[in-house]
Order: C-alpha cells, then sequence, then structure tokens
C-alpha cells in the first residue's frame, strides 16, 4: 500500500487528498493551521499533522516514515516553505512533486515584486488602504506613512492573526478578522465602508478569490495594487494530476455516475426574436455573432471598440452595437449570454450576472464559468447538427465539425 504525504492547507491540497482517498493507500497532511485541518476531507486512511515545520523537522518526518512521494500543495507564495519541503526531499531522496495553481491574467492594476515594493508604493500614494495579503508580511507595510491610520489588514479570524496586527502598530478599528471566501459584493461594501482609494491583493488566482477583489476595486474606482507571484518551479496543474496518479500509481479514476466526464446534453432551443447578448467585439466575438444571425435572434453587442465584422454588421443594421464598456445589467432580459472580451474581469463580471439572473452564459476564456458551451455549427436546410467537446478541446471540436460540413456537402452534392 503507498503512503503518500501531502502538504496542504490550500484548494488544491483539499482536492488532491478527494482524489487520493478513494483509492488503497495511506495519507498524511501536514498544514500550517488548525483552520487548515478544518476544510480537509475527513477520512478513516488520512491523519493530519498541524503545526509549521522548518526543513530539519520536515527531514525528520521523512526519515521516521517512508513516503512513497511527497505532494507540495502550498499556496504559490508560501515560496520559503517550498524550498524547505525540497531540501528535506532531496536529503532524504523522498519522491517530490509540486501541484500548481493556474495564475491571472488582469488589466488595470499595478503590479509589483513584493510586499516590500507596494509598501514603498503605498507611500508615494494619498488615500486608505484595503490590504487582503494576510498576516504574514505585515511588518512591511509598518514603513508606509501614517499606516496605522491609513491601512485596513483583513486577516484570519485567529488569534494569532489578530495578535500580529496589534504588535505591529495598526489601529484596533481598522483590522477585520475574517474568513473568506468574499464574493464581489462583500468586497465592494468593505471598500465603502472603509473608504478606500486603493486594494492591494496577490494573485491568488480563481481558488483565493482574487479575481472578485480584482472587480470590487474595479467597480469602486480603487487602484488595485497586485503582488506578482513568485516564479513557480516545474510541477504539474490538478487537471494534469488524474494522468499522473494513474501512469505513477495505477490509480484510476472512478467511473462511477457521480464521477462521469462532466459532458454537456445537446439541447436545442428557438432563440428566433429573442435578445442574445455579446459583450466583446473581436474576432471570437464576430465569429460568434455570425452564427447567432442564423438563427433568427436579436444580437446585442457591447464593447469600447468593434472590429471590421462587427462595424459592417451594426452598420448593416444586423445587430445593435453599444461602444461602450460592459457594466452590470447589461445582460438582463437576454435569453443567452457571451463573454467574449480580452478582459478576465470584465467576463467574470458577465458570468456573475448571468448567474445572478439565471441566464446561460458561454464565457471564451473560462470553461469553469460557462453554462453552455458554443457548438461548432453545420446547417443544412433544418437541420442542424452542433458539436462539443464539452468545454474540453476546441481542436477536436473544430475538426469534427470541418469533417461533418465536408461530408454533407459531398453527399449532397455528390
Amino acid at each position: 500500500m503507498y503512503h503518500f504525504l501531502i502538504f496542504a492547507g490550500t484548494t488544491e491540497g483539499k482536492q488532491l487528498l478527494e482524489l487520493l482517498a478513494p483509492h488503497r493507500c495511506m495519507l498524511t497532511a501536514c498544514v500550517a493551521t488548525e483552520y487548515g485541518e478544518e476544510v480537509l476531507p475527513e477520512h478513516p486512511n488520512l491523519t493530519v499533522l498541524a503545526g509549521r515545520r522548518d526543513s530539519p523537522q520536515i527531514a525528520q518526518l521523512l526519515g521516521e516514515q517512508h513516503f512513497d512521494c511527497v505532494f507540495d500543495a502550498t499556496h504559490p507564495y508560501a515560496t520559503a516553505v517550498t524550498e524547505n519541503i525540497r531540501t528535506a526531499c532531496a536529503a532524504t531522496g523522498t519522491p517530490y512533486l509540486r501541484v500548481l495553481r493556474e495564475q491571472s491574467t488582469v488589466q488595470n492594476c499595478t503590479y509589483v515584486q513584493s510586499a516590500a515594493e507596494a509598501a514603498a508604493y503605498l507611500s508615494q500614494v494619498d488615500g486608505n488602504v484595503l490590504l487582503t495579503t494576510g498576516s504574514k508580511e505585515l511588518d512591511c507595510f509598518t514603513a508606509v506613512p501614517g499606516y496605522a491610520a491609513r491601512l485596513f489588514p483583513r486577516v484570519l479570524p485567529t488569534p494569532d492573526s489578530l495578535a500580529r496586527c496589534i504588535d505591529l502598530g495598526f489601529a484596533a478599528k481598522n483590522i477585520i478578522c475574517m474568513q473568506g471566501p468574499f464574493n464581489t459584493e462583500l468586497n465592494v461594501a468593505t471598500l465603502k465602508q472603509i473608504g478606500a482609494t486603493c486594494l492591494v491583493t496577490k494573485d491568488s488566482g480563481g481558488a483565493g478569490g482574487f479575481l472578485e477583489k480584482c472587480e470590487a476595486a474595479r467597480i469602486e474606482g480603487a487602484q488595485l495594487l497586485v503582488i506578482g507571484r513568485p516564479l513557480q518551479i516545474q510541477g504539474v496543474s490538478l487537471l494534469e494530476l488524474p494522468l499522473v496518479l494513474e501512469q505513477r500509481y495505477g490509480f484510476v479514476q472512478s467511473k462511477s455516475p457521480a464521477q462521469q466526464p462532466d459532458v454537456s446534453f445537446p439541447l436545442f432551443i428557438s432563440l428566433r426574436g429573442k435578445t442574445v447578448t455579446v459583450v466583446g467585439a473581436g474576432n471570437i466575438a464576430a465569429r460568434r455573432i455570425n452564427t447567432l444571425l442564423h438563427f433568427g435572434c436579436e444580437v446585442k453587442v457591447i464593447s469600447p471598440s468593434a472590429n471590421g465584422q462587427v462595424q459592417a454588421l451594426a452598420d448593416a443594421k444586423q445587430i445593435t452595437l453599444l461602444l461602450r464598456e460592459y457594466k452590470y445589467g447589461d445582460c438582463t432580459g437576454s435569453a443567452l449570454a457571451v463573454a467574449a472580451t480580452d478582459n478576465r474581469t470584465a467576463n467574470h463580471m458577465v458570468y456573475e450576472e448571468c448567474t445572478a439572473e439565471q441566464i446561460p452564459v458561454s464565457v471564451a476564456d473560462c470553461k469553469a464559468e460557462c453554462s453552455f458551451y458554443f457548438p461548432g455549427i453545420v446547417q443544412s436546410g433544418s437541420a442542424v447538427i452542433g458539436v462539443t467537446a464539452s468545454g474540453t478541446d476546441h481542436r477536436l471540436a473544430k475538426k469534427i465539425t470541418e469533417n461533418i460540413r465536408n461530408h454533407i456537402d459531398n453527399m449532397i452534392n455528390g
């Protein structure tokens, strides 16, 4: 039976344990805090060790027990922890695998490389600041003039986090002790409450509520200051993990109905006379719009600028084109919506509105935010064929669509 050590305390750590739990293996999870222990799944073969460990302590643990692999699923900013784990694994000859978190791309923000650089930037600007970077590097921000009155750190509601804020001299009335996740609305409310003109965050990815913070800053007109993610060493993503586990340990994921691949049911609906909102007017949006116009719907397009194809359709009165930024509420009354901008924050905002209003939405740059996938279309008279790979393989879907189209053309013309 395999025995694995997982450094968890993150979303990736929790999901990795869920992947491993159904298989014949012993699991030991290391977390830094009691909260990290609380979020882990319960399993009879899982042992949880709470508390921070340096490299010699990790090496001692590896020496006391034989682990077939150490999975490092710690936070992408926990570089010191990762280095400690790698050093201990190298010293004991224990196999090591880094689990990576997907990075985000956000426009209209200021990137810095460290908390110290963020503090230097804040020293040159005025106004209140919402700090959402945690308690570990708060000492850097004491270099900001007037920090005790201007800065509002949001930290975990633990005695250690609160004590650290107080010891560093932050005003008690400015300390926000809350446990996430935080949605956009709560972030907006916090910015309004403290009158913040700047929000400081790390690129913690979707799992860390990064996009919700970005969107809140945009809505409130607050400066977004992002501490860039450290360069990650080679590893595997969560999407790649099932294949790695199968290749290394023969762990084939269960094929029970609850764990079947998330394939989509092909439902055909009438769009005739209904409004479809498309946010974005670039090449992808243009392809979506041209497809939609074959189905008798009223297409409303929202974008600050439009490419030649979209502008030509607007000039010919085939679509309604609003040359402006998207704003919450633009999708109200739509039968479908498509988010196809090059702005991750704007696309996410469309997703949030449509989810709240129960409007089917296709988000071009994020499979997880699609309630439907825009299919490849083959049409011959009243016959319509839709092809999708459930958002997983666009090239495959495109190839199959082209093959079907060629086959039908040959059948009709042959």
